[in-house]
């Protein structure tokens, strides 16, 4: 191979290295500034008092707004533990409360583990339920792995990615 071709090719692998490692720089960023600008973001903005999405019209959400209009389908609430950052906030518990990353949820996460639309909360007849909605890395409920709709028990312990919710009647 002429001498050319050879330190072209080492270039570009060299090119390639410093890519890779600013990839690499830019995931730890990423992990390590994630929490901070949580708990920046959480200091400044209320959250919603029945945790419904609102659109940029200043409307809730359609079903969601009518799920929470529906105080009779109201049972308990979800309070995190984990992480620190967000730990102490309250979601008031109603039929359809969605969780996952995705703006539209009805309980945003910035977690980088939970799924777009990772698990729903359901009420029937006044009995609370979550079930996983076929998310990447899995719903916990007390550490097991939830299939279908599984029924809460009071102080029940959701684990959505890294996120730690707390089921309280």
């Amino acid at each position: 191979m002429p001498e050319q071709l050879l330190d072209l090719l080492q270039l570009c692998l060299l090119v390639l290295l410093y890519l890779f490692f600013v990839g690499v720089l830019r995931v730890v960023w990423v992990e390590v500034d994630g929490p901070r600008r949580a708990a920046r973001r959480s200091a400044v903005a209320a959250v919603p008092a029945a945790s419904v999405p609102v659109e940029p019209s200043g409307r809730r959400a359609g079903a969601a707004a009518r799920a929470a209009t529906v105080a009779s389908s109201a049972t308990g609430a979800l309070v995190v533990v984990a992480p620190d950052a967000t730990a102490g906030e309250v979601h008031r518990l109603v039929d359809g409360v969605v969780v996952g990353r995705a703006p539209g949820c009805t309980v945003v996460l910035e977690d980088g583990f939970a799924s777009q639309r990772h698990a729903r909360f359901l009420v029937r007849d006044g009995v609370a339920y979550v079930e996983d909605l076929r998310s990447t890395n899995g719903t916990l409920l007390d550490g097991r792995p939830v299939q279908g709709a599984v029924p809460l028990a009071p102080g029940s312990r959701v684990q959505i990615g890294s996120t730690v919710l707390e089921y309280r009647p």
